[in-house]
């Protein structure tokens, strides 16, 4: 019976392992590739088929892999801020509509006269307003030091756990010096019940202040691209925060055309050098923890 030669390979096969070298140049680009090259030809047929075997790492070898980019929300101690912040709000939550309705007031509105001993102040209020204050001193310490590492310096890699550890220190501190020089304020130059409204102003501004900065901390964390809207989101509601304690502190304090002066001094030596102060410190501590 006559078999078809194109379909039926014949036990006697003319093989080569070597190929000419016009067939090498025929299978470029592929002939770098090929680990052999096994040609049969087919009697009775102008055919030739090419068996190639590609080149195969070793297991032992593998991949080259790549190294990870390290961003804050992969720390565990960022894990732990963002944790204790939303317990404080969950803690919070249940009174968080008396309490804005109250700082708002503080904030806002000036009192004539002597402090009425009836006005109630629940218990629980200076407890809540010290976590809301360590919670707006923390979330202004995470975006200041997420605008220097990633807006200044350009590097994310370098808002690290101590970098933005010391920048949080600033800000404590920097809190505290302001405590202290409104109260010297206060007391030099207006009544112990309007230093006390003051006070109680400033205070209630720097916890609206907090309630307000959880997102955009949290945002620069997790998604280090949209840094730039956060950091721009935090520093409104930082200024008009400390515009309404600002206009507040211009009601108490201002009696006469000769007080303005005074006031103009405040602005300068409490509310922008400071602050100038502060920004360049935290540079400087963001630099020595990297």
């Amino acid at each position: 019976m006559q078999t078809d030669s194109l379909q039926t390979i014949p036990t006697a096969i003319d093989s080569s392992y070597n190929a000419p070298i016009d067939f090498e140049h025929s299978m470029h680009p592929f002939h770098d590739e090929l680990d052999s090259t096994f040609v049969e030809s087919l009697p009775g047929a102008d055919t030739v088929v090419a068996h190639t075997t590609p080149m195969i790492e070793p297991w032992e070898t593998g991949l080259e892999g790549e190294p990870r980019p390290m961003q804050p929300g992969n720390r565990s101690s960022f894990l732990i801020i963002i944790a204790v912040m939303f317990v404080v709000m969950t803690f919070n939550f249940r009174h968080f509509s008396r309490l804005l309705k109250q700082f708002s007031t503080e904030v806002l509105k000036l009192r004539k006269g002597r402090e009425n001993v009836f006005d109630e102040h629940p218990a629980g209020d200076t407890r809540v307003l010290i976590l809301l204050l360590i919670q707006c001193v923390v979330c202004a310490g995470i975006l200041l030091s997420s605008a220097i590492c990633r807006i200044v310096i350009g590097d994310y890699a370098s808002m690290t756990g101590p970098a933005v550890g010391l920048v949080i220190g600033a800000c404590a501190l920097y809190y505290l010096f302001e405590l202290a020089a409104y109260n010297v304020v206060g007391y030099t130059f207006t009544t112990p019940g309007k230093r006390k409204q003051w006070l109680r102003g400033f205070n209630a501004s720097q916890a609206l202040l907090g309630m307000g900065l959880v997102i955009p901390a949290v945002l620069v964390i997790f998604y280090p691209e949209i840094t730039v809207p956060a950091v721009i989101i935090g520093a409104v509601l930082y200024v008009s925060a400390r515009l309404l304690f600002i206009f507040k502190g211009f009601r108490i304090f201002y009696d006469k055309i000769g007080s303005l002066l005074y006031f103009i001094l405040y602005l300068c030596t409490l509310e922008i050098i400071p602050v100038i102060f502060l920004y360049n410190c935290s540079c400087f501590l963001v630099s020595y923890a990297n």
